[in-house]
């Protein structure tokens, strides 16, 4: 099932969320700039967590996604992958004259 905009969005929020708030809560920042005693999160690589969580994102924020826009981009995904496997419009794209074809 393909990834829809909005769940790219989801995805992309809560990644980008997740890296700054475990980044800012990690020992790097919070021990070492903050000089704090102890840091609230233990991982040295927020990339960790906030990867899956972002995957997560976009896959739970696409399959909960129900407006027309959504509807039209799971329809046309089929073709799309289709062509992107096939290489069916290449010849065709060539013959156009569209660069990178």
């Amino acid at each position: 099932m393909p990834a829809q905009a909005r769940g790219a969005v989801v995805g992309g929020g809560l990644g980008l969320v997740s890296a700054v708030l475990l980044t800012l809560f990690s020992k790097a920042v919070w021990v070492d700039v903050l000089h704090q005693a102890h840091a609230l999160v233990a991982l040295d690589n927020p990339a960790l967590i906030s990867v899956p969580l972002a995957f997560a994102g976009i896959w739970i924020g696409s399959m909960l996604d129900r407006g027309v826009r959504a509807r039209q981009e799971r329809e046309a995904f089929a073709m799309q992958e289709f062509y992107g496997q096939t290489g069916v419009l290449s010849g065709a794209r060539a013959d156009a004259g569209v660069a990178g074809a």
